[in-house]
């Protein structure tokens, strides 16, 4: 008779749709006063960012506003201008964690733009500039588009901050910079539906060759791969909280089952002998 000994693999899957909103902020309330707004300019031009109701058309909404030009005075500006979040604190945050935001240059005539994104575990801006950084430009892009960065490398840190750097303006050709809509997301530590599944009772019956399974939670279904990954079945369980599988077709060797409830699933590992 075959001998069928089942090892715990726990392996945690977490459902991609899942993300979670570990912070934000949409500049609605046109408060920024968590924000350290600063410049790098030698000589200060007296403009950095500022939270306000942008008029242009294209955009028309409360936003993160830095400017090149200087409307009244009829002048080229050439900002450093730097906008530093507050501390966000992903350190229950896991999987894969993305920064998203909005961004605009609104004057159609006047867009070529350009800045850059920090994310870093100070907001000295030393250390941010050491951080993970993308530049982005803005010539055409007069709506606001979201734009995404993946932050996953912070995973598990206390204190992480994000910047935004409005800089290395062209003369004659740019004008403002919005930025909206920021939010960091991830995939959390354990839900609570892992949590629960975590509690998954399995055995096999060596005189059936069934593999149960006995769930506090309603299964979706159950995959087996052997050990190179390539899928052999896939038991649809109906929402049933106990189900069995028959393993007399399967050959001696390792074998591995990803138990599937909606939001969450379990890997277990089974060896044939």
């Amino acid at each position: 008779m075959r001998k069928i000994t089942i090892i715990l693999f726990c392996i945690l899957f977490y459902n991609t749709q899942g993300q979670t909103v570990v912070w934000s902020d949409d500049f609605n309330d046109l408060d920024i006063s968590d924000w350290t707004i600063t410049n790098n300019e030698t000589t200060s031009d007296g403009f950095d960012w500022e939270a306000l109701l942008e008029t242009n058309p294209n955009v028309n909404e409360e936003v993160l506003r830095s400017v090149s030009y200087d409307l009244i005075g009829d002048v080229n500006l050439s900002p450093d201008n730097w906008a530093i979040s507050p501390v966000i604190d992903l350190s229950n945050a896991s999987g894969t964690i993305t920064l998203k935001w909005k961004a605009a240059s609104p004057d159609d005539s006047f867009d070529n733009e350009n800045y850059t994104v920090y994310i870093a575990s100070s907001s000295a801006i030393n250390d941010l500039e050491n951080g993970t950084t993308m530049s982005y430009n803005l010539d055409g892009i007069n709506l606001l588009t979201e734009q995404t960065l993946d932050i996953s490398s912070f995973a598990g840190t206390s204190t992480v901050y994000v910047a935004f750097r409005h800089w290395n303006a062209v003369p004659d050709e740019g004008y403002i910079v919005n930025i909206d809509d920021v939010v960091v997301e991830a995939q959390t530590v354990l839900g609570l539906e892992n949590v629960v599944l975590n509690e998954l009772k399995y055995w096999q019956n060596n005189n059936t060759k069934d593999l149960h399974f006995k769930s506090p939670i309603n299964l979706r279904n159950v995959e087996i791969y052997d050990s190179s990954g390539k899928n052999l079945m896939n038991f649809v369980a109906s929402n049933q909280k106990n189900i069995k599988i028959n393993t007399s077709h399967l050959s001696v060797g390792a074998y591995f089952a990803r138990v599937n409830s909606d939001n969450a699933s379990r890997m277990i590992k089974i060896v044939l002998n």
